[in-house]
């Protein structure tokens, strides 16, 4: 009876081992494997530089074109988004039947031609500014005194 109870102990401290839950309990670090993790090996044996040097540095005339409207797309749909949203408030607010071939087109030219000239990049430092700037005045307040938010 003496080795049984000895004998059921030590399978319970095991369970509790061997447990998942045991894996959330702050303690000691679990052992880990004594193998080395393989390390990355260089296919190639140039220096980089060198290997840089030698790509061609000019994009082609159709690479520009490609990279100009690819980045200039979603602020370009952006702007239409928004001009048919105006197209649709402004004809149910004034009853104004105004094309949406010309204005939602229209205002995704201005939007386009806004964000080339920074304009909305300006836009939208500022209103990340007063944004932080209104919370640390207000936020000490609403939350007890734990939230001052510190930007550079």
């Amino acid at each position: 009876l003496e080795a049984s109870s000895e004998t059921m102990s030590r399978l319970a401290v095991l369970c509790l081992c061997l447990s998942p839950a045991a894996a959330f309990i702050a303690g000691a670090p679990a052992m880990r494997s004594r193998l080395a993790a393989p390390a990355p090996k260089m296919m190639v044996e140039t220096e980089m530089p060198a290997l840089i040097s030698s790509m061609p540095s000019t994009l082609l005339a159709g690479d520009k074109v490609i990279e100009e409207v690819f980045g200039d797309f979603p602020i370009v749909f952006t702007g239409l988004c928004i001009g048919a949203f105006g197209q649709n408030y402004a004809k149910a607010r004034a009853d104004v039947d105004i094309p949406i071939a010309i204005f939602a087109p229209g205002f995704a030219v201005v939007f386009l031609a806004l964000a080339k000239l920074g304009v909305l990049n300006t836009a939208a430092g500022l209103l990340a500014k007063v944004s932080l700037d209104l919370w640390n005045l207000t936020g000490a307040v609403l939350t007890g005194g734990g939230a001052y938010l510190k930007y550079n």
